[in-house]
């Protein structure tokens, strides 16, 4: 049979749900981590054969590396040059390779399941995810291929329908095998009729005593029809470090929270990493707060076997910092003990410490996601394969400085880089810096893909920012204890805020743990506007953002000249008159001269909210 070029793509949907259900960091970085990581392993045996040639990701990215970071996005393109049986067998062999690999996390939990309980983890493991993938004929229009490929894909994934074989119960029914799967006897029909019959009260023994209290799609392992909560098995878990109290979870979720066991900074970690770098060079505080926790009974469950910190601490000031690296920031915060039955006594002892050295650990993390801007517009005009891959490797290469960025240069934590989409933790004091950087790499690393794009345009259209290489982002300061599941969900409503006004720019805000809260954005060109106001902002006295705020929530004037003159007069009130002109001039260049006052004084908000998260002011 004579060989044909195809191009193939391959793609896993719905993945941003999986990353979604997170109550923990570890959660959140094994639900991105497992899924790039399979794939990868699935595809990267045909990284060396000569029928095949990737063109997204660069095969760069399938080398062997020992980084725990999620770098090869959910979608996979290539050619291969093979029969379309050929063709046919590669695509289901890699599905079922990805499917099997996910499966096989049930044989890696740590605690002993029951054997109904295994079945179940299995099959809710090989079962959460579509793997869609889909290859045509390579035509000499590359870019026309893409595009009916692209639809081909789009209908396959809208066509998927559920599997209606299964029941999840207390154990996994099959209508085709099962005639009584229960030991009360129940056909079908009773089964049919569980389901239907609002009277009936024992519908738990079919739906699921209680679904999963991290993702709520799935039902929880371990119930049965004597114990439906499972009780017996997760209560023994709620003292370990991995679990909290109430948490009971369906196989996937499990499979999240156990998966390496590795030691992740928690976002109470990331929030006071800040202060763990002040207290570097102060011995005598560091013994002062360890031996407070150590008075702790059971202190052995405060501290880990090894440092559980950011990377950048872990590396450099081990010698330092010692044991504290060991304790969760969690436990350097004082309202965490203030609930804490046995010692209450903890919360007010760490205070006296932070007061003699007039400093206290944030209790508060910064969340990062940013993405490349009209990516598609700009991919429509690399109209051969030699093009895009050439984009492909540069993206790649800009993956690797995005972890450096983050981990080496502003003390975070990366959860995923692949491609042009970027998600991480931080201290709040060095976010806005991390996420200004990474635009400046992307712009630099992309700088001579621009400049082919932009020679295929003529006239006026050159100057569209779409056909430029540029980032939006959302950054969002949360509360420690917030659900992370929210605080997800809000930063990437941020970073659409800033798609949808203009792009190229950062919307970003904060949530205290009062829910008091605000957010504001501005354009990256102007950032070094905003560094000059996180300079004066503590200056100017917080009676002028309340009563400024009320001001103009009465006033709402489009004059841009009658806001300026209002902003000035209550300026001058409360701040030095040789700064006024100063502050003016600072926000006039912020916001297209008073243009939108109330985004200004968010803005004026979240910048003294920023400069009391530093380790010196």
């Amino acid at each position: 049979m004579g060989k044909t070029k195809y191009l193939f793509q391959l793609t896993i949907p719905s993945v941003q749900k999986l990353i979604t259900a997170s109550r923990k960091s570890h959660d959140l970085w094994a639900g991105s981590f497992i899924i790039s990581n399979f794939l990868k392993e699935a595809i990267k045996p045909l990284k060396d054969k000569e029928i095949i040639e990737f063109i997204f990701p660069h095969k760069d990215l399938l080398e062997d590396t020992q980084e725990k970071i999620s770098n090869v996005p959910n979608k996979i393109l290539f050619t291969i040059k093979a029969s379309k049986d050929e063709v046919k067998e590669l695509g289901q062999n890699l599905e079922k390779t990805i499917k099997e690999k996910l499966k096989s996390l049930a044989n890696n939990i740590p605690f002993n399941i029951k054997n109904g309980s295994k079945e179940l983890m299995e099959y809710q493991l090989e079962n959460f995810i579509n793997v869609i993938w889909g290859a045509i004929p390579l035509e000499d229009d590359y870019i026309g291929s893409l595009r009916k490929l692209d639809k081909h894909i789009a209908y396959k994934k809208s066509s998927i329908l559920p599997d209606r074989r299964f029941i999840e119960s207390y154990k996994l029914i099959d209508f085709e095998k099962e005639e009584n799967p229960f030991t009360e006897g129940l056909g079908f029909e009773q089964i049919y009729q569980y389901f239907t019959d609002p009277d009936i009260k024992k519908s738990h023994l079919v739906k699921g005593a209680y679904r999963c209290t991290l993702c709520g799609d799935r039902i929880i392992l371990e119930a049965d029809g004597n114990d439906y909560k499972g009780d017996g098995f997760w209560k023994k878990l709620w003292d370990d470090k991995l679990f909290s109290t109430g948490e009971r979870l369906c196989g996937v979720c499990l499979a999240k929270r156990t998966y390496k066991m590795e030691s992740f900074p928690s976002v109470s970690e990331i929030a006071t990493t800040t202060f763990k770098i002040f207290l570097k060079d102060n011995k005598q505080a560091i013994n002062e707060i360890l031996n407070i926790i150590k008075s702790v009974r059971n202190q052995k469950r405060y501290f880990s076997k090894n440092p559980q910190s950011v990377p950048k601490l872990e590396r450099e000031e081990q010698d330092r910092l010692g044991k504290l690296l060991n304790l969760d920031g969690e436990y350097l915060i004082p309202q965490v003990w203030e609930t804490d039955e046995e010692r209450p006594d903890i919360a007010r002892r760490l205070t006296d410490v932070y007061k003699k050295l007039n400093k206290f650990p944030s209790d508060s993390f910064a969340i990062l996601l940013m993405d490349g801007d009209s990516m598609g517009a700009k991919l429509r005009l690399l109209d051969d394969i030699k093009e895009q891959k050439d984009l492909s490797k540069k993206l790649s290469e800009f993956t690797q400085k995005v972890k450096e960025i983050v981990e080496d240069e502003n003390y975070g934590k990366l959860i995923y880089a692949g491609g042009d989409d970027v998600l991480a933790l931080l201290p709040i004091e060095f976010a806005l810096k991390c996420a200004y950087e990474i635009q400046e790499a992307f712009k630099e690393e992309l700088k001579d893909i621009e400049a082919k794009i932009k020679d295929k345009i003529q006239g006026e259209e050159k100057a569209d920012i779409k056909y430029s290489f540029t980032m939006s982002g959302g950054l969002l300061f949360a509360y420690h204890k917030l659900p992370l599941s929210y605080v997800l969900n809000k930063v990437r409503e941020f970073e659409q805020k800033a798609k949808n006004s203009g792009k190229n720019r950062i919307h970003f805000g904060y949530i205290k743990h009062s829910l008091a809260y605000s957010e504001s954005s501005f354009s990256w060109d102007k950032y070094e506007i905003f560094e000059k106001i996180l300079k004066i902002c503590d200056e100017i006295p917080n009676t002028f953002i309340t009563q400024s705020y009320e001001l103009f929530m009465e006033v709402e004037s489009s004059n841009n000249e009658m806001n300026e003159k209002l902003f000035k007069s209550l300026l001058k009130k409360k701040i030095k008159e040789e700064m006024v002109e100063e502050v003016i001039e600072t926000f006039k260049k912020l916001d297209d001269n008073f243009n939108n006052p109330l985004k200004l004084i968010n803005i004026l908000k979240i910048a003294k909210y920023i400069n009391k998260q530093k380790v010196e002011k």
